[in-house]
């Protein structure tokens, strides 16, 4: 682990940075670039950014007997069996409601958060659901600016308990924005120096949230098991490092310099503790 120096006593704002950056060269580049080319989201798309974030579950997919395939033995001998509904309507209808998700450009975090609650609220029929951590995440690489996404760890960081429903993440959006959200972005941003893009700020946030709510959850989690030990706590995170590392030194020279260089920079300069729940802030 000693090609890029990431340990565990580093500061997460460092780690935070490296798994973005991570996640930035194998998949949210591209997504982003598609839905900024685009200006808008599709059912493929949607179903794409599901894989890897794995949110997939959370829009239903719909089924239709099919005409020729029958079961043969069984119960239900003689019976149509089901098949995926090509039209995918769930996410047709997912989609459709990114596309035309409204709020002004200035609009605060907290309005924001506010815009897409109502929006899956309205479409709740429509999608079979309320995927809120779906929806958080396909809008960020259509409005990214701003913005951050919504799942169980994030909410834990910053709400203190894990949290899933709609309600909850307007709760969510709400906290990070009296939490001085939008000062802390502009000074991850101004912390981001080139070759790396300034729209990574975004993620850096994202990751620095996930990953301490992680922690707390873990620690929480060993803490009401029975014969739980430093060593066997601290085992996730040896391999998280493992995998930053890895990731690291893997890339080019050149470049593996300045994502050191820049990892430390943030790590030095930028402290993102204010956003997080005083509970997880002092654990």
């Amino acid at each position: 682990m000693s090609e890029i120096g990431c340990k565990a006593s580093d500061k997460p704002e460092k780690l935070a940075f490296v798994d973005a950056w991570r996640w930035w060269l194998t998949c949210d580049h591209a997504f982003w670039s598609e839905a900024q080319k685009r200006k808008c989201v599709d059912v493929a798309f949607v179903r794409a950014v599901g894989q890897p974030y794995r949110v997939n579950r959370n829009i239903r997919v719909a089924k239709l007997d099919h005409p020729t395939q029958i079961f043969t033995k069984g119960k239900r001998e003689g019976q149509a069996k089901q098949v995926r509904d090509p039209t995918d309507p769930h996410a047709l209808a997912f989609s459709k409601m990114i596309n035309e998700l409204n709020y002004e450009e200035n609009a605060s975090l907290s309005q924001r958060g506010k815009a897409l609650a109502e929006a899956l609220a309205e479409n709740h029929s429509a999608i079979a659901g309320t995927p809120a951590s779906a929806a958080s995440k396909v809008n960020w690489f259509l409005r990214p600016k701003g913005w951050t996404m919504f799942d169980r760890f994030v909410s834990i960081a910053v709400l203190g308990s894990h949290q899933s429903s709609v309600a909850g993440m307007a709760q969510f959006f709400d906290a990070l924005d009296k939490r001085d959200f939008a000062k802390k972005l502009a000074e991850v941003r101004q912390a981001i120096a080139s070759p790396f893009p300034e729209i990574l700020a975004e993620r850096v946030i994202d990751k620095y949230l996930f990953l301490m709510g992680l922690r707390y959850s873990q620690r929480k989690s060993f803490e009401e098991e029975e014969g739980a030990d430093d060593e066997s706590e601290g085992t996730n995170d040896r391999m998280s490092l493992v995998l930053l590392n890895g990731f690291v030194s893997s890339l080019p020279s050149p470049l593996v310099d300045q994502v050191r260089q820049q990892a430390d920079k943030l790590g030095q300069t930028v402290c993102l503790s204010s956003l997080l729940h005083p509970d997880v802030a002092k654990a």
